[in-house]
């Protein structure tokens, strides 16, 4: 979610909460927190969004035009910039993280030490075994084969 937030600081600006069709209290979404997870193939969401003024600006917390109606305007504050559905495959982020995991390991390994290059044949491995055009289709056999080697 972008509720128009500037990513500079958190808080001092838009922000909102995010609701279940229910009414259930997901979480809250500002400009360092803008995921929301869910958790059912239907998804109704309704998000609260303020629109603050941004107090904040030079750190000096000092009062604004805005917090006046006689003197705030009409034009917005902020706009909604992007909402974004996507699917989580869970073999697609396993192997991600296990990659990640793996990749730092070796980072901190040092050059010499044998481990890490175990680690980065099982990299290989698992990109050998991954087909670029149905990732998640082979996600699962990457991670089985490639990184119990490495394990």
């Amino acid at each position: 979610m972008d509720l128009g937030f500037t990513t500079a600081v958190p808080g001092f600006q838009t922000e909102g909460i995010a609701y279940s069709s229910d009414g259930r209290l997901l979480k809250g979404i500002e400009s360092l927190n803008r995921t929301v997870t869910a958790t059912d193939t239907r998804i109704d969401l309704y998000i609260e969004a303020a629109a603050n003024p941004n107090i904040a600006a030079d750190f000096s917390f000092t009062p604004t035009a805005l917090g006046d109606l006689a003197t705030a305007g009409t034009a917005p504050l902020y706009r909604l910039r992007q909402a974004d559905v996507a699917l989580r495959d869970t073999q697609v982020w396993d192997l991600t993280q296990d990659k990640v995991t793996l990749d730092g390991l070796r980072r901190e390994l040092p050059s010499a030490q044998p481990r890490r290059a175990d680690i980065l044949r099982a990299l290989e491995h698992c990109l050998d075994l991954l087909d670029p055009d149905d990732v998640a289709g082979t996600a699962l056999a990457g991670r089985a084969s490639s990184f119990t080697a490495a394990r």
